[in-house]
């Protein structure tokens, strides 16, 4: 039996689980689930140790930074070298941006620019500033947009009316 491909999503599953990205998140990968082993860390609920102990021991083929937070906590560069793996971005944020990028956004486009040196890709979920990021960063980015879930069954709530 062929080994199935092993994908480490970094998202607040736990911590925010009435997120439609989030909960979207999760529909994806167990529909999947047949071509696919996932594992889903929360950053909110583990340490940064935690994090690079649980993605090294999964021994992912592809690990998906879902928030910038890993991004801080130096969680590409921590398990760099200690397992081969793609790593990659996914940015969700939809915000303009103001004069350049290190204007924008949250501060953090050092600490971000630091460990791009270990990703190898950037989704992007703002068509609009694709080659921006992709400058900056210096790696490659596509579009991706943000994340939601598939109702399986629409149900009227009045309270909604």
């Amino acid at each position: 039996m062929k080994r199935k491909f092993k994908i480490v999503v970094t998202v607040a599953i736990d911590t925010e689980p009435t997120a439609i990205d989030h909960i979207g998140v999760r529909q994806g990968l167990n529909w999947l689930q047949d071509k696919v082993e996932y594992l889903l860390i929360d950053p909110l609920k583990n340490t940064p140790e935690e994090i690079a102990r649980k993605i090294i021991d999964f021994k992912p083929d592809l690990v998906v930074y879902y928030m910038d937070l890993l991004l801080r906590q130096k969680i590409p560069e921590r398990i760099s070298g200690k397992i081969k793996c793609r790593q990659v971005f996914w940015e969700l944020d939809y915000r303009p941006l103001k004069a350049n990028l290190e204007q924008s956004y949250d501060g953090f486009w050092q600490e971000w620019k630091e460990q791009m040196k270990y990703l190898e890709h950037i989704f992007l979920s703002n068509k609009g500033q694709l080659n921006a990021w992709k400058d900056f960063f210096g790696v490659s980015t596509s579009y991706l947009p943000h994340g939601c879930y598939i109702v399986d069954k629409l149900e009227y709530d009045e309270k909604f009316r």
